[in-house]
């Protein structure tokens, strides 16, 4: 092969591998990360009134714990129901909160839950075949990196 074939072949093989690296790491692991972890949120304050509904992040909670602020007790679930995979206003899935009327003395609430975040993949068997679309990008990767260089190695061999 001639020289300028060979600077033809690095430079397709070293633009290959930068806009793979780039979607390996911006799309593929951010999007894999949000698709296979459940969040957290803690001590959120909130505002509310006896049957108002609160809308939460994430389409499934669990662990919904809520305190009253001005007394710091927990507030029993008897006074509030949770609501999870409900159509929002916006058409996405969420979950909400009904309170009820038994500790509204004083309404502010500091509360602390659980979620899996929009596109979550809850699924076990899904969540390792998520995580194996990682590992076959990065294989294709590895593949686009050494395919030149074994190219040139067997027609080196073969004309030789």
């Amino acid at each position: 092969m001639n020289n300028k074939g060979q600077i033809g072949i690095l430079i397709m093989t070293a633009v290959a591998l930068i806009v793979g690296l780039v979607i390996l790491t911006d799309v593929i692991s951010d999007n894999t990360a949000s698709m296979t972890t459940r969040m957290n949120v803690v001590n959120a304050s909130i505002t509310t009134t006896a049957g108002s509904t609160t809308t939460l992040n994430g389409k499934v909670i669990d662990q919904f714990i809520a305190i009253n602020d001005s007394s710091g007790a927990t507030i029993p679930a008897s006074n509030y129901t949770v609501t999870n995979n409900v159509i929002l206003s916006d058409g996405t899935l969420g979950a909400t909160v009904l309170w009820k009327t038994g500790w509204l003395l004083q309404p502010k609430a500091n509360i602390s839950y659980r979620y899996e975040p929009l596109g979550y993949v809850a699924d076990t068997g899904s969540q390792a075949i998520v995580g194996l679309i990682v590992l076959f990008c990065a294989v294709a990767l590895v593949v686009v990196a050494v395919s030149p260089i074994l190219r040139s190695w067997i027609v080196e061999k073969m004309s030789a």
